[in-house]
């Protein structure tokens, strides 16, 4: 009896003593505690009301086996400490032991944080700001916080300036219900050189909104061209020539709203989304 148990004993210290070597040291952990960097923070998308900045982050896991990074959290202020926005991001992925792994993370400045941005817009052709905040992996259960900090610039570019010329009635026809209509469109280069991804708009005549559409065509505004022309042909569907008829026919012309949504990128690849809203009487 007291030799098998003699021999239980020996069994359980030996896999006690295969645990503890299986079990990373406390020494081990910290030594090599993953690194988190930001890489960069790009502004990636200007509108009226919000900007949009991407932060490139990177995460090496220095350890012999998978790690989960579960969270990150960012905070962006002005040089001046006021607070513009706060970022989660909280999609758990598995980097794999010995490897490196790049991830994007949005971050939204909107509307009333705008405000605190306004002075350093009008006095300086850059501005800075601060990224702080943390990234949190799961290290044998316990979840381990990585600061950081970051200070970067950024350039507000000036976007092309769109103007109606005008916008005239180029064929009518009461029999076949058939109305187009010609826009000329005034472009102004903005600071660099522009190109235009798209112009979104809708038409809306004596009240009545008869048009919608999306005009993908890319469009190049060079630095050296102070104003480009742009020609916007439109259809209007036959059902709504029918309702508009009746006030072309005693005026000849017709009152018009023309809303106009345009997204530009500049050369360094900032899209931007400026609407414009045009109202007047068809030639």
């Amino acid at each position: 009896m007291l030799r098998i148990l003699q021999r239980y004993c020996w069994f359980f210290l030996c896999a006690l003593a295969s645990l503890s070597c299986a079990l990373p040291s406390a020494n081990y952990l910290k030594k090599n505690t993953p690194v988190f960097k930001v890489r960069e923070v790009k502004l990636t998308h200007v509108t009226p009301v919000m900007l949009t900045f991407t932060m490139s982050v990177s995460l090496s896991n220095r350890y012999s086996f998978d790690i989960p990074f579960t969270a990150l959290s960012a905070d962006l202020y002005t040089m001046n400490n006021e607070l513009l926005c706060t970022t989660r991001v909280t999609n758990a992925v598995l980097i794999p032991a010995g490897q490196e792994l790049v991830l994007p993370a949005i971050i939204d400045v909107e509307n009333a944080s705008l405000i605190a941005m306004v002075k350093d817009l009008l006095r300086a052709s850059r501005i800075k700001l601060t990224a702080r905040g943390e990234a949190v992996v799961g290290v044998e259960g316990v979840q381990v916080p990585l600061p950081f900090f970051h200070t970067f610039s950024f350039a507000v570019p000036m976007p092309p300036r769109v103007k109606v010329l005008a916008i005239g009635i180029d064929e009518f026809n009461p029999v076949s219900q058939r109305l187009s209509l010609q826009a000329m469109l005034a472009v102004e280069r903005g600071g660099t050189n522009s190109a235009i991804r798209s112009l979104s708009y809708t038409l809306t005549l004596n009240g009545m909104k008869v048009l919608a559409a999306d005009d993908r065509n890319v469009r190049c505004v060079r630095r050296d061209d102070t104003t480009d022309t742009v020609e916007l042909m439109m259809h209007v569907d036959a059902a709504a020539v029918k309702e508009i008829l009746r006030g072309f026919l005693r005026d000849r012309r017709l009152s018009y709203q023309f809303a106009l949504t345009v997204v530009s990128a500049d050369p360094s690849g900032v899209e931007q989304t400026v609407p414009y809203l045009f109202e007047g009487q068809t030639k």
